[in-house]
């Protein structure tokens, strides 16, 4: 998924550091602002899944990230084929 447009809802990664210099890993969905070389991410939480606190961190702003941080969507059951049924 290379392509990436204005206005398009992602799911990516991004990471944060802690108190202690360890790292953290956040997932989150967003809204495409900016296309380029990096993303401009606007996060949304819609489906509610979020604790209050990382709601009240992230949504609303606007994270840059490398479009690799985008995880891309998983293929429809019809589309992974019958080798990769269980």
């Amino acid at each position: 998924m290379d392509d990436f447009e204005v206005g398009q809802n992602v799911t990516f990664v991004f990471e944060t550091k802690t108190r202690a210099g360890g790292r953290i890993n956040n997932y989150a969905t967003g809204t495409i602002e900016k296309v380029g070389q990096r993303l401009s991410v606007r996060i949304t939480d819609p489906l509610g899944e979020k604790d209050r606190y990382w709601r009240e961190q992230w949504v609303g702003k606007i994270k840059v990230i490398h479009p690799d941080r985008v995880i891309p969507d998983l293929p429809a059951g019809d589309e992974m084929g019958a080798g990769a049924r269980a």
